[in-house]
């Protein structure tokens, strides 16, 4: 259950730096489409100023390390035991 919240703050880091450098972005995106995909293109010219943007770019990062370590909680997350099932448990003793 604890590394879905670390895959939830992952997210939430990923879409607040990608406003935070949205926010302050100075020029244009242009994104073409084509058949095949290979010659299908995303250009982005221009800059982002200010410290919302180095804030952003903070929560990038933070977002790729989250994810790492959501990642690698998913994959341990087990006790290295099988759960017990009806057949395997004992009887009470009486």
């Amino acid at each position: 259950m604890k590394f879905k919240l670390w895959f939830i703050a992952s997210f939430l880091m990923l879409v607040l730096g990608i406003v935070c450098l949205a926010w302050h972005w100075h020029g244009t995106a242009k994104v073409s489409l084509a058949i095949p995909l290979s010659s299908t293109s995303v250009q982005f010219c221009g800059s982002a100023s200010g410290g919302l943007p180095v804030a952003g770019l903070g929560a990038l990062l933070l977002a790729i390390l989250l994810f790492i370590i959501a990642v690698f909680s998913w994959m341990f997350s087990g006790s290295g035991k099988p759960p017990a099932t009806a057949a395997t448990q004992l009887p009470p003793k009486e």
